[in-house]
């Protein structure tokens, strides 16, 4: 079927779809009627031109989320609570992120490291600077005037199968 030959129902379902991925995002307060000890987070959208991607963003400007237990935080984010996909956090619940910037001096690393970034390693050569990032200060480095973007970093997948990354085998044909 050719889309010129959907019904005109299909565009304005199609139309309200695109409205409601573009709805104000909200956190239920808890004191709200019927609202239950853990806030239902709805998804957040970037402000247009930031440095934080949309997951790192919705992180940083929702306190309730911060604090979320893991299966509410990865829920939120559209991410698998663990394994491949899921974030990177370390011991201290920083995330692991890779900060672009116009430089990766020691002075830019000095000031993250004055903001509790604790710096995994640097590429001169990609102006990059992997890190566990308090997600109290992502707004904090975002606004650094060196920082061009942060973008979390998605546990990698390991083993067999395609859903660990590797690449599926032909079946042998029955015929010689």
């Amino acid at each position: 079927m050719h889309f010129r030959q959907l019904p005109a129902w299909s565009a304005i379902v199609l139309s309200l779809a695109s409205l409601a991925a573009c709805a104000t995002p909200a956190v239920a307060p808890a004191s709200s009627p019927g609202a239950t000890a853990t806030a239902t987070v709805i998804s957040q959208p970037a402000k247009p031109g930031g440095k934080l991607t949309p997951r790192l963003q919705m992180l940083a400007s929702t306190p309730a989320l911060r604090a979320a237990p893991a299966a509410v935080l990865a829920r939120a984010l559209s991410l698998p609570e663990q394994g491949p996909g899921s974030l990177v956090l370390d011991a201290n619940g920083r995330v692991l992120v890779t900060i672009r910037a116009s430089d990766v001096s020691t002075r830019t690393q000095e000031t993250l490291q004055h903001l509790g970034v604790h710096i995994t390693s640097v590429s001169d050569r990609y102006q990059q600077v992997s890190a566990f990032v308090s997600m109290d200060a992502l707004n904090t480095i975002a606004d650094l005037p060196a920082v061009l973007s942060v973008q979390e970093e998605l546990a990698p997948g390991f083993g067999d199968g395609p859903a660990g990354g590797a690449v599926p085998q032909p079946k042998p044909s029955a015929y010689p």
